[in-house]
């Protein structure tokens, strides 16, 4: 038996089966403590072990339906345990084939399938992932990396008018008052919390008194603070249930102006620490978006989710490096983060570039007046001598 191994708040643990045939399968198993994670490695190989005396009985639903109940025992996202559930269906050309009949021929006529019904790149990538992480305990041997999939097209650029910031939450106000939907917009844009955190949020994660500081220019500030350590999501009966952060990343203190907080307990006065904020939903969230950003006339693959890209950016324009844009923003890769940041960067530098170059075009100007003003000095001194 392999031994746990804490990583941040959470136990891993990666059990490894030799079978029948020789062949060496492992996986990799979260728990939220050692000895449930010691338990559910020994499931996994008691899985494996039953698996490997009967190959015969198992068809590629039984091994997505063995990953889905492995996945809600390891707690992972009720949402993305829902997904599973749903794209179930998506593998209807395989799903009744036995395991041991399966080759990587027939998964990529599937896959073929899938796109030529219209299927977009993206969504078979998570198909893919999906299949290929239910399997693998079972069929180790098919080689997912030889699977050709359509690439997918390059994402188009959001286009992020900064008047936005202001209308929005102002448009909000207008149609629905100040209410909850008014402080999913205010955390969004000036915390970058994303709407299931947002929904998470209780009295006791608000900072009781603002941190008073000083700018740079000697005026007081004052700071509050908003703890982020859950979300609450859908799982798969689509009942909201508490969700802890995937990774480290997930787990962070933001410091905002204490005016957020302000406005926050002006709707609903503070109650006691674990008492839920927000009583509207996120779904909901969703379906009043829709009638803002129409009345707001703004393209329509402006998410709501999509302006927590006005808090990124005032952290980046502030100063802020891409790790702590990285710690503020909870983002859990790396990569993702910086392709945020080149972005917001780059968009940056242009601005930069114009008010340059316009800077300098009124520097040039001005010295060539200085320089005809002197040439005509110059003269009119030879002409009265």
């Amino acid at each position: 038996m392999a031994t746990p191994i804490k990583r941040g708040k959470k136990w891993r643990i990666q059990p490894s089966k030799t079978l029948r045939d020789g062949t060496k399968v492992r996986t990799s198993i979260t728990a939220n403590t050692k000895q449930e994670a010691i338990q559910l490695a020994r499931m996994w190989e008691a899985d494996i072990e039953a698996n490997d005396r009967h190959p015969n009985n198992f068809t590629v639903e039984d091994c997505l339906d063995k990953y889905r109940e492995t996945c809600k025992a390891q707690k992972l996202s009720p949402s993305y345990i829902k997904m599973q559930k749903e794209k179930k269906s998506a593998y209807a050309s395989i799903l009744k084939m036995k395991v041991q009949n399966l080759t990587v021929s027939d998964i990529q006529d599937h896959f073929n399938g899938r796109s030529e019904s219209g299927i977009s790149p993206g969504t078979l990538k998570v198909e893919k992932a999906i299949l290929k992480s239910a399997l693998k305990p079972y069929a180790p041997y098919l080689n997912f990396d030889s699977i050709k999939l359509p690439k997918t097209k390059k994402r188009k650029k959001k286009q992020f008018k900064s008047e936005w910031k202001h209308t929005v939450p102002e448009k909000i106000v207008e149609m629905y008052g100040k209410d909850d939907m008014y402080i999913y917009s205010i955390l969004t844009i000036h915390a970058g919390l994303r709407p299931s955190e947002s929904y998470a949020l209780t009295f006791g994660d608000l900072s009781p008194e603002p941190i008073i500081d000083k700018a740079d220019d000697g005026t007081e500030i004052k700071i509050g603070t908003i703890k982020i350590d859950k979300a609450l999501v859908q799982n798969e009966n689509r009942v909201y249930e508490k969700k802890d952060p995937k990774t480290d990343a997930g787990y962070r203190t933001i410091e905002i102006a204490w005016e957020l907080i302000e406005e926050i307990l002006a709707i609903h006065p503070r109650g006691k620490n674990d008492k839920q904020i927000i009583k509207l939903k996120p779904q909901s969230v969703i379906k009043l978006w829709r009638n803002v950003r129409k009345t707001l006339s703004l393209p329509d693959n402006i998410r709501f989710y999509d302006l927590r890209h006005f808090y990124a950016t005032a952290k980046v324009l502030s100063g802020a490096t891409e790790e702590e844009l990285q710690s503020d923003m909870g983002h859990s890769r790396s990569s993702f983060t910086h392709e945020v940041y080149v972005e917001i960067m780059e968009d940056h530098k242009q601005e930069a570039n114009r008010i340059f170059v316009k800077d300098s075009s009124a520097a040039i100007q001005n010295l060539r007046k200085i320089e005809d003003k002197k040439n005509k000095q110059e003269d009119t001194d030879k002409g009265q001598k």
